[in-house]
């Protein structure tokens, strides 16, 4: 830990580390020791802990930029894979993929996505987020570094694939609000990333980190943890639900109360009845279409 005093404490101790120096020479004169310039030692001083101070922000620095380069590069990987598996889907194929822009937590974008088509102007990005008026998925990796830190870095993949997931929805004209519409998201986020699991080397610790990461995150807009749990587990075929619109509409007003619920609500990770290493229930994207997905 960097202690930084003020230049009064400073001065105050060099003065009477002098005056010891002074005295023992005086009274102990077969010491030895060396008088000094309290102002010299002063200055000298300030100048190894100037040094210091720049060398420990630029360490910071280096931390930080190689720990963004880290989520940039999980990104990068996520992204292609998605954009690949987009543009070979059978259903996809023939409409534009979304754009992925990194931005800056706070970015505001101008002229585009209000809170609808008919309020368009300024638009602050406090996290990532879908624009669907210029199919636009904005990344903010600040927030995104965050989760790998505390979920590890599969987080990053299940952020990407919920953003790929509203895209999802805007192409088949999926109109779902509030908690619905996340819950719908997680689901295909889950198929997205069950999909794409040798790809992006997704482990069992991985799934659980994931699991813990929607638990972590769930809110009154976006549904409660044990409901995202839910929902994500649904569309990589742990649960036997299903990621149809009905359904997320029913798991958002609290109405699915099965034994695999009861169970997410009553733990976040010690699961008896729930196997999270088999996929029993698979889902394929390509049998869906439309408000079906």
């Amino acid at each position: 830990m960097l202690l930084v005093v003020s230049s009064r404490t400073s001065f105050n101790k060099i003065f009477y580390l002098s005056l010891i120096v002074e005295l023992l020479n005086r009274r102990m004169p077969y010491l030895k020791i060396k008088s000094f310039n309290p102002l010299k030692f002063f200055l000298f001083g300030l100048i190894i802990g100037s040094i210091s101070i720049i060398s420990y922000q630029n360490y910071n620095k280096y931390r930080k930029q190689k720990y963004i380069n880290v989520v940039e590069s999980e990104i990068k990987e996520v992204t292609r894979f998605l954009l690949n598996d987009w543009n070979n889907n059978s259903f996809l194929k023939d409409f534009p993929p979304p754009q992925v822009i990194p931005v800056l937590r706070g970015s505001r974008i101008q002229g585009a996505c209000g809170n609808s088509k008919y309020d368009i102007g300024n638009w602050d990005i406090g996290g990532s987020s879908y624009c669907d008026l210029t199919n636009t998925i904005y990344l903010v990796p600040e927030q995104l570094k965050s989760l790998k830190k505390e979920f590890g870095i599969s987080t990053i993949g299940f952020v990407v694939a919920h953003e790929f997931a509203h895209a999802l929805q805007h192409t088949y004209g999926i109109r779902l609000r509030g908690p619905s519409r996340e819950l719908h998201a997680d689901c295909i986020a889950g198929m997205f990333l069950k999909a794409g699991n040798k790809k992006l080397g997704i482990t069992r610790t991985n799934v659980l980190n994931l699991t813990e990461a929607a638990y972590s995150v769930g809110s009154r807009s976006h549904g409660s943890g044990p409901q995202r749990k839910y929902a994500l587990l649904s569309g990589m075929g742990v649960l036997p639900s299903t990621c149809s619109t009905s359904n997320m509409q029913t798991l958002s007003k609290g109405e699915i109360n099965d034994q695999y619920m009861q169970e997410l609500k009553q733990t976040k990770s010690a699961y008896r009845l729930i196997d999270i290493s088999k996929t029993p229930f698979p889902k394929n994207l390509n049998k869906y279409s439309g408000n079906k997905i």
